[in-house]
């Protein structure tokens, strides 16, 4: 398997994107439970988006509201399989949707994290 060169001024983009659509969050990395990161049940880029979704999902914002197009952009993947993706995590009780305004679907993870607050 063959892995990418990590391209910073890729990523510098990504998060300006981000900005640009609205999506505030305090990004320091990934962190996946155990229970995501030991299941089989789901693969890695399924892991990944739920990883995403989780951490986009706060009170202030009432959810993720990231689009298909945002999450095919920051992995480089096609928008169908965004979509399969997230019919599996929905499927398989990862994600739920909350609500959906005509605009905008709201997701949520499932499987609540802590959030670690004044470390490093």
């Amino acid at each position: 398997m063959a892995f990418r060169k990590i391209d910073i001024e890729l990523i510098k983009e990504r998060i300006k994107k981000q900005t640009e659509r609205g999506l505030k969050r305090t990004f320091t990395g990934i962190w996946l439970p155990k229970e995501i990161w030991l299941t089989e049940e789901i693969g890695i880029m399924e892991k990944i988006i739920w990883a995403e979704i989780a951490s986009l999902d706060n009170e202030e914002s009432g959810g993720c509201f990231a689009q298909n197009d945002y999450f095919a952009d920051l992995l480089g993947i096609g928008e169908r399989q965004v979509q399969r993706i997230m019919s599996n995590l929905k499927k398989r009780n990862y994600i739920y949707e909350g609500k959906f305004n005509g605009r905008k679907r709201y997701l949520h993870s499932s499987i609540k994290t802590v959030k670690l607050v004044g470390l490093g």
